[in-house]
């Protein structure tokens, strides 16, 4: 009878440890299961972000995504942060299957390291709204091919578009100083310039020449028309003008 009961007892021990540290290695269990990727949030003044599939998808068969960038409504200033680095990102988990983005209108400014090796970006759509492209932001988007810098963007910050090896034509208005992007210069097409002095890009003709030093050389850029607007009276203070064969 005695030993029934001592068995009886050690079995009770055994199912109460057994609960004991079931319900205690639970939460654990739980706290190991791996989050899902966030696809949307805040990522500046007034500015979010959120991904959503775009039909296509990578190499390795995921879907791939469109990263869009929004302002809300108020009298925010439409900045996006400027990153620390790229561990910042709020959406650096799924960079990489990241191939379109799009700027959405109010936004005024992208942030440093914003598009930091999205390397499967090859579509960048940006608004009139941005005035500003942060350090390094689309440093090292392999994939991306063009793009199009909106006529209102009025600094471009240093390695911006750094080590982009596919980029083959960027689109961009006169004035604007590129020369620390991280861009070729042969690669880019100016428009509404006529003319360039050194690394400095003038809508006329008459406005480089006049920015020109003695024994500066002004080049034409191609593909502008030489009309009565680019007509100079008088002695020009330079020594040579380079007239490429495209132009007309």
């Amino acid at each position: 009878m005695k030993k029934k009961q001592v068995g009886k007892g050690i079995l009770s021990v055994i199912l109460a440890l057994a609960l004991v540290l079931t319900t205690a290695w639970v939460p654990q269990l739980a706290i190991k299961v791996k989050a899902a990727n966030p696809t949307s949030g805040a990522c500046g003044e007034g500015v979010t972000w959120a991904l959503t599939e775009n039909g296509g998808k990578s190499a390795g068969g995921e879907k791939t995504l469109t990263l869009t960038i929004s302002k809300a409504e108020g009298d925010e200033t439409g900045e996006m942060e400027d990153f620390a680095n790229e561990d910042g990102i709020p959406w650096k988990l799924s960079r990489y299957l990241i191939t379109d983005v799009t700027i959405g209108d109010g936004v005024t400014h992208i942030g440093k390291y914003a598009f930091f090796y999205c390397n499967s970006l090859n579509s960048v759509t940006m608004r009139n709204s941005v005035t500003s492209i942060g350090e390094k932001a689309f440093y090292c988007c392999g994939a991306l091919t063009s793009i199009s810098i909106p006529k209102g963007v009025t600094s471009v910050g240093e390695n911006a578009f750094q080590d982009c090896g596919s980029l083959t034509t960027v689109n961009a208005f006169a004035g604007l100083d590129l020369s620390n992007a991280g861009i070729d210069e042969s690669k880019v097409k100016w428009y509404g310039a006529a003319a360039k002095v050194g690394s400095m890009i003038y809508e006329t003709l008459p406005a480089a020449i006049a920015a020109a030093q003695n024994g500066a050389t002004v080049t034409l850029i191609a593909d502008v028309d030489i009309d009565t607007s680019l007509v100079i009276e008088g002695p020009l203070p330079l020594t040579s003008m380079v007239i490429p064969s495209t132009v007309e």
